[in-house]
């Protein structure tokens, strides 16, 4: 191990740690806002540089009523984009109820529209929780992404990139929530896929509500 006489103190409220500082000994529970921050401390006195990390405690976004329509309501844009667009600026070519939050989906239910390269996308959905807590997600893009639940921004990834992912997590309350999801394509190679992990749960796709 490098460094193997070393250890790990850490403090719990956001100062510096010294050499009296608890000592790390294994994962341990965090259940209010805590702001951390640790270092490596070595038997000849010398210390690492502080890292620092917090964590907070977040209110459970409480459900929303979905609407009567299911699937995804999705809106396409064709200009010679490098960001995601304004899409209150930008007149729609195209509208289309959709299956699901991937571009494969969003393909087929335009049945050709959408070119190969230079369009966005907006799309409004409503989703399942199945049980309270804080729930992942992940958007795969080629090129920029943003998703946003219930009107709270969860990720972003803008630009003109290669495929990759971006994550971020939000506290959501059993019951239906409302997702927004923007893309965009410049050139070149594209990919879309959003996915979700429940507490406790596995990532999968993200399925939009169905009656």
């Amino acid at each position: 191990l490098l460094f193997g006489d070393g250890t790990v103190r850490f403090t719990t409220d956001g100062s510096p740690p010294t050499a009296e500082s608890p000592a790390f000994e294994g994962p341990f529970a965090v259940r209010e806002t805590t702001s951390i921050a640790a270092a490596l401390f070595l038997a000849n006195g010398r210390m690492s540089p502080v890292v620092r990390s917090a964590f907070v405690k977040e209110r459970l976004r409480p459900p929303v009523t979905p609407g009567p329509e299911t699937g995804a309501q999705c809106t396409y844009f064709e200009g010679d984009y490098h960001r995601l667009p304004e899409p209150t600026k930008e007149r729609p070519r195209a509208r289309a109820r959709v299956r699901g939050l991937s571009l494969a989906e969003i393909e087929r239910a335009f049945e050709g529209k959408v070119r190969k390269e230079g369009f966005a996308l907006v799309c409004d959905a409503f989703f399942d929780a199945p049980v309270d807590g804080v729930y992942r997600f992940v958007a795969r893009a080629d090129d920029g992404v943003r998703v946003r639940i219930d009107g709270d921004q969860v990720l972003e990834d803008d630009g003109e990139h290669e495929p990759r992912d971006s994550e971020g997590e939000i506290a959501l309350a059993r019951g239906h929530h409302h997702v927004h999801l923007a893309y965009f394509q410049g050139s070149e190679g594209k990919e879309l896929a959003v996915s979700m992990e429940p507490p406790g749960g596995a990532l999968a796709p993200l399925e939009p509500t169905t009656r």
